[in-house]
């Protein structure tokens, strides 16, 4: 019997699997981002942007804008026997006081006919508003109570000029018009600057204007100059019934060597258009009074009333000097000549 030997089964071979170097493949990533990110940077840095050229302009000094003062050429109001100084309007006259009264300094008249009175009181009140409730008062049991309370519409504090002061608009008695009042104070003196504007509207606000103007040049100075109180004649508004003159008001003048030469010239300097008319000079020489006087537009004669007042209100001036008991007067031919 034939010997069959059977085949014998073919094993499959396995080969062993490759292990992963997973540490070789970090690297090699870590790698290539440092490639790609140290590339960009250096394309980055290598491409520069275009320069664009800066031209520097030469820096212009700025021109100043230049402020116009309107009060700069204005007249300055000054009395020497009282410490506080303003300017005005050079077209607006310095007109002599009407009412009679010490406290009444001036009336000053603007050409449009409005009034800006100025006055000086002598109080013992310690402010402002304590002494305009005593005026209020006062003026209460004058004008009547139905008025007064009714008459200040307005009242108010201010600072103009580095002073206090207050300001009033007030009603006049038994009118529409209103009158514009500032009160300042120095020491024991309030001063009351006062304006009447135009009763046309569209003036009213151009004056309204003009007074702020004034009280913005307001100011105090040193202390008064040693004064004497003298009495100044005035001509009556009404000389149809006499041509002699018995208004005065009571003034202060600079103590001097020359009173009566002072008080003549004060008179004549508040004379209404006194065209060139002065005193040349003053003497007293055993009782006479020798006033010389320059006329050359004729101002006193003018009618026997009106130079017999003028003459009249020099002589009654003069003669309140006890070392005066008689008057001379020299000058033209037509001094004090109707």
């Amino acid at each position: 019997m034939e010997n069959i030997t059977s085949p014998t089964p073919e094993i499959p071979i396995e080969f062993p699997k490759p292990k992963t170097n997973y540490f070789n493949l970090i690297l090699i990533s870590f790698a290539f981002v440092l490639f790609f990110v140290g590339a960009y940077f250096l394309g980055k840095q290598s491409v520069k942007p275009p320069e664009i050229p800066v031209t520097v302009l030469p820096q212009s000094t700025p021109i100043p804008t230049q402020i116009i003062d309107p009060t700069a050429n204005w007249k300055t109001f000054k009395v020497e026997n009282r410490n506080f100084t303003f300017q005005y309007p050079t077209n607006w006259r310095d007109d002599f006081p009407r009412n009679g009264s010490s406290q009444s300094i001036t009336n000053l008249s603007p050409p449009k006919g409005y009034w800006f009175n100025v006055y000086d009181y002598n109080s013992s009140s310690k402010t402002i508003s304590d002494f305009l409730a005593k005026r209020d008062k006062s003026q209460t049991s004058y004008f009547g109570e139905e008025i007064i309370p009714n008459r200040v519409v307005s009242h108010k504090k201010m600072i103009i000029n580095g002073l206090d002061c207050i300001q009033r608009q007030e009603l006049m008695p038994n009118s529409n018009s209103i009158v514009y009042s500032t009160y300042f104070q120095k020491d024991n003196d309030f001063f009351e600057l006062t304006i009447t504007p135009s009763g046309r509207p569209e003036l009213a606000t151009e004056d309204i204007e003009t007074y702020q103007q004034i009280l913005s040049t307001f100011k105090f100075t040193e202390n008064k100059v040693d004064s004497m109180r003298v009495k100044i004649y005035q001509i009556p508004t009404d000389v149809s019934t006499s041509c002699e003159s018995v208004d005065y008001l009571e003034v202060d003048i600079p103590k001097s060597v020359t009173p009566l030469k002072d008080s003549i010239n004060y008179l004549i300097s508040n004379l209404k258009d006194n065209r060139g008319f002065k005193l040349v000079s003053a003497t007293i020489s055993n009782g006479v009074a020798t006033l010389t006087f320059d006329d050359p537009n004729f101002f006193s004669s003018g009618g026997s009333c009106w130079s017999g007042e003028l003459s009249s209100i020099i002589s009654k001036t003069a003669i309140q000097f006890p070392s005066v008991k008689s008057i001379k007067f020299i000058g033209p031919e037509h001094l004090f000549q109707p």
